[in-house]
C-alpha cells in the first residue's frame, strides 16, 4: 500500500492478522458518503483521495470518520487532527489494550534530555535564537525536540551534517543521558494506580516510544514497568525499528496489531505534540495527555481528549471506565 507520503506501507505480520481476522463486514456509513475526496487516516498510512464506496467492519467506522488527516508530499510529515469525539456512543469501541508512551509519560525525563542536550548543542555552536551565545531554552527544547526522533531532530538542528555526524551526535547524546539517569529515575505519579487498574480490567498493553532501545529499557525497568508490559521484546515498540517514528502514526499501528487489537480499541497516553500527532494519525480510539512538560492547551490542540498532570487523576479512571463500559450493537 502507498500512502500519501509516497512511502509504500508494508504491514508487519501481526497487523497482516489484525487486518486479516476482521470478518464482520458493514456497508459505508452515510457520514461518509459525501467524503469522496477526503483523505482518510487507515490502517497502511494516510490514503488520497478515498473513495466512499468501501466496505470495512463496524470497528473500522469510527476509525474512518473521526480522524481525517492531510497528507502532504515531497515526504513531510501528515498533519494529523485531534481526535475528539463526536458524543455519538455508536462510534465508539470497547477499550481493550494501552499503548503507553515512555519519556514524560512513564517517567519524568525531560528534564535530563534538556539538560544533555543544552550542554551538548552549546558545545555545537546551537543555541538559543536571538542571544549571544545563550545555551537553549526549555522553550526552544519543548517546541523542537520534545518527544521527537533522534533522527528528525538531527536533520532540522544540523541540516548540512551526513548521517555519520549525525549518529555520532545521537550516540554520544544517549551515553550521556544514560549517565545522568542511573539510578535518578522515577515514574510519574500514580504508575503503579494505573498497573494495577489494567490488571483488574486484564487491559492489554504495551510501550511506544521514540526512545532507542537501551534508554528505554533503562526508563522502564527503574521504574518497574518492564515485565508489566510483557518484557523488552514483545512489550516494547520503538520508533526507530518502525519504518517512520513518531509523529508518523507506524509505531501506534505496530503497537495495536502486536496486542491483537485495532487502534480503535486501545489508549494511547502521550507527554509531546510529536506523539499525540502519531497517535491522532494512527485512529486510536483514546488519546490521553499527560501534562509533565507541556500544558493542558497545547496537548489538546495537538489531538489530546483528555489531559491529566499523572497517573493518579480521577477524571482519568473515570473515562477509563466508561470506554470499557461500551456495548457494540451488531447491524
Amino acid at each position: 500500500m502507498r500512502d500519501a507520503d509516497g512511502f509504500t506501507f508494508v504491514p508487519s505480520p501481526s497487523a497482516v492478522k489484525v487486518l486479516s481476522g476482521r470478518s464482520q463486514v458493514a456497508a459505508v456509513s452515510t457520514r461518509l458518503a459525501r467524503c469522496d475526496s477526503t483523505s482518510f487516516a487507515t490502517f497502511g498510512g494516510c490514503f488520497r483521495s478515498a473513495p466512499a464506496r468501501v466496505v470495512r467492519s463496524w470497528e473500522w467506522c469510527r476509525f474512518f470518520a473521526m480522524h481525517a488527516t492531510e497528507g502532504t508530499a515531497n515526504g513531510s510529515v501528515p498533519t494529523a487532527q485531534p481526535a475528539h469525539d463526536s458524543g455519538d456512543a455508536s462510534d465508539l469501541v470497547p477499550l481493550r489494550g494501552l499503548l503507553l508512551d515512555v519519556d514524560g509519560t512513564l517517567c519524568d525525563t525531560d528534564n535530563l534530555h534538556y539538560e544533555v542536550f543544552r550542554r551538548m548543542l552549546a558545545e555545537h555552536g546551537v543555541f538559543e535564537p536571538d542571544t549571544q551565545n545563550e545555551p537553549i531554552s526549555r522553550a526552544f527544547f519543548n517546541q523542537h525536540i520534545c518527544g521527537g526522533s533522534n533522527e528528525l531532530i538531527l536533520k532540522s538542528l544540523f541540516p548540512s551534517w551526513n548521517l555519520e555526524e549525525r549518529a555520532t551526535f545521537a550516540q554520544a547524546k544517549e551515553t550521556r543521558w544514560r549517565e545522568l539517569a542511573a539510578g535518578s529515575l522515577s515514574p510519574v505519579r500514580g504508575l503503579e494506580k494505573l498497573m494495577e487498574f489494567a490488571d483488574e480490567h486484564k487491559l492489554r498493553r504495551c510501550a511506544v516510544t521514540n526512545a532507542p532501545r537501551p534508554n528505554a529499557e533503562t526508563i522502564l525497568q527503574q521504574v518497574g514497568a518492564l515485565s508489566w508490559l510483557g518484557g523488552s521484546r514483545e512489550g516494547l515498540v520503538l520508533g526507530d525499528e518502525c519504518k517512520r517514528a513518531k509523529p508518523h502514526p507506524d509505531p501506534y499501528i505496530e503497537g495495536a496489531a502486536r496486542l491483537g487489537l485495532h487502534p480503535s480499541e486501545c489508549m494511547a497516553a502521550e507527554d509531546s505534540e510529536t506523539g499525540l500527532s502519531a497517535a491522532v494519525a494512527a485512529s486510536v480510539g483514546m488519546v490521553v495527555g499527560i501534562s509533565t512538560s507541556l500544558d493542558a492547551k497545547r496537548l489538546h490542540a495537538a489531538g489530546a481528549q483528555i489531559v491529566v498532570p499523572n497517573w493518579d487523576a480521577p477524571e482519568l479512571y473515570r473515562a477509563l471506565r466508561a470506554r470499557l463500559s461500551i456495548t457494540v450493537k451488531e447491524a
